[in-house]
């Protein structure tokens, strides 16, 4: 993890993660909606280092998708102006979508050959990184019709004001999907209850977790049934001698098991996350928690500060998933204050 501490210890600009409730409460003293002139200072502060390229305010597909759960189409245009405005339209892409990269930057690592810049992948400009993807059109037209067409389309949905449409247009929540989420995540978790202790508890989802991710790794080399037949047997010589050759295999107690784990810092990130909020038996487990875990993982990993919702910013505490990645974790926008006055001094 080294690594990752030196990548955040000299940087300017530093990223900045806000999450929703940080973000509507820069909107209310933007919009005259409430007088709050340490909210107003903060604002000031951040659009002063944002202008000078000294801080970087990211947002992401949740600030998108809780911003279109408003009922008012006033309310979430002029959010999203603000989210435009201070993010200077980076973006972060969430870390499913890197899963892949980060498994095969391991072994990359471990052969001494180059790995993917997973930063650069996860914090641009680009809007896939907003979309979680981009439209495209396939058909039986000419390649050179096709291609022409969806540069055009990547052309239209890179511009702001799409991206302020994307932002402002509304959606409905699917409540029973909700709910589903949480019975599918109440039925996960059913056999902790069985177990005495919090060690028990812990010890047994570091072994889950250990076996989903060795399970991802053999998936990413095509070595599990599903890939039986489908790829040639000098491919499948070549992956399992990588795999033997790269992994630490067997590991057989917790704390190898964790410190294996720890090399796949997103992976690690979100598994430690759910882990601890599935062994808190006292608080059930809520719809919105998909969202605020996925939301925090690449903040926490690569991110310098955070300003979070207070349940997950004491769960990461808890865990040293701040002391781990070298991150600051606020529960309130004035806690920021030391920090950006000193930033605006570097």
């Amino acid at each position: 993890m080294e690594n990752i501490r030196n990548l955040k210890q000299n940087e300017i600009p530093k990223l900045l993660y806000l999450d929703q409730n940080q973000w509507v409460e820069l909107e209310k003293v933007e919009y005259q909606q409430r007088e709050d002139e340490a909210t107003e200072e903060i604002l000031s502060m951040l659009r002063l280092l944002v202008s000078s390229n000294k801080l970087i305010i990211p947002i992401d597909i949740n600030r998108l998708i809780e911003t279109s759960h408003r009922s008012l189409s006033f309310t979430r245009e002029r959010l999203s102006k603000l989210m435009i405005e201070l993010s200077k339209e980076y973006a972060v892409l969430a870390f499913v979508y890197v899963e892949e990269l980060e498994i095969r930057n391991y072994i990359n690592r471990k052969r001494g050959l180059n790995e993917v810049n997973l930063k650069e992948v996860l914090i641009n400009q680009n809007v896939e990184n907003l979309l979680a993807g981009t439209p495209e059109i396939v058909g039986n037209k000419s390649s050179d019709d096709i291609q022409k067409i969806n540069k055009e389309i990547n052309r239209i949905i890179s511009t702001t004001n799409f991206k302020k449409y994307v932002i402002s247009t509304s959606a409905s929540r699917n409540s029973a999907q909700e709910q589903e989420f949480v019975q599918n995540a109440e039925n996960a978790r059913a056999i902790l209850k069985t177990m005495n202790t919090d060690k028990q508890r812990k010890d047994y989802l570091i072994s889950v977790d250990f076996q989903v991710l060795i399970r991802k790794i053999m998936e990413t080399y095509k070595l599990t049934d599903d890939y039986e037949g489908k790829i040639s047997d000098f491919e499948k010589l070549y992956n399992l001698l990588l795999i033997r050759t790269s992994l630490p295999l067997p590991l057989h107690s917790i704390k190898e098991k964790v410190s294996f784990m720890q090399e796949f810092p997103l992976n690690y990130t979100h598994r430690t996350l759910v882990s601890f909020r599935d062994r808190n038996l006292d608080r059930p487990i809520q719809s919105n928690d998909l969202i605020d875990i996925m939301q925090y993982v690449v903040p926490l990993v690569y991110f310098h500060y955070i300003v979070g919702e207070r349940y997950f910013m004491t769960l990461a505490n808890q865990a040293k998933l701040n002391l781990l990645y070298n991150t600051t974790l606020y529960r309130k926008l004035s806690e920021l204050k030391p920090y950006l006055e000193l930033l605006e001094n570097e």
